[in-house]
């Protein structure tokens, strides 16, 4: 949204990037390496047929997902990741919505889950003040 963003392939982030930019993670642990290194520190789980954030699990096959946290590895930034449990459903910007309710809208709500073959939101919300 107006900014301008450095695109990197995953093997290519360094430490210096951790240390001083928000990330945006595309994929899934299997797909992508700085996400699959953090996978065990952030309240996300990925699986073939289930999507876990925080404490609110989504069964599926065909899950899409977004969600915010803090980095980690670097806490005074963000990570923002973007993804799916089966690349056969990828379909990033493609749920239903209503006003301020979709993909696009990145920031309404600190994650997402919606079934990627149908459109279906299936899960949102927020973490509390101390990201729990």
């Amino acid at each position: 949204y107006f900014t301008h963003c450095q695109i990197k392939k995953d093997s290519e982030v360094s430490d210096n990037d951790i240390a001083t930019s928000h990330l945006v993670l595309l994929g899934s642990p299997k797909s992508n390496r700085v996400f699959a290194r953090l996978a065990n520190r952030i309240p996300l789980t990925v699986a073939p047929t289930v999507v876990k954030i925080r404490d609110t699990e989504v069964a599926g096959e065909s899950l899409c997902y977004y969600m915010v946290y803090p980095n980690p590895l670097n806490p005074s930034r963000y990570i923002a990741v973007i993804g799916y449990n089966n690349s056969q459903y990828i379909a990033l910007g493609a749920e239903e919505s209503g006003f301020f309710d979709d993909v696009s809208n990145y920031g309404w709500y600190d994650f997402k889950v919606w079934d990627g073959s149908t459109g279906r939101v299936r899960e949102k919300g927020y973490f509390n003040s101390v990201w729990k």
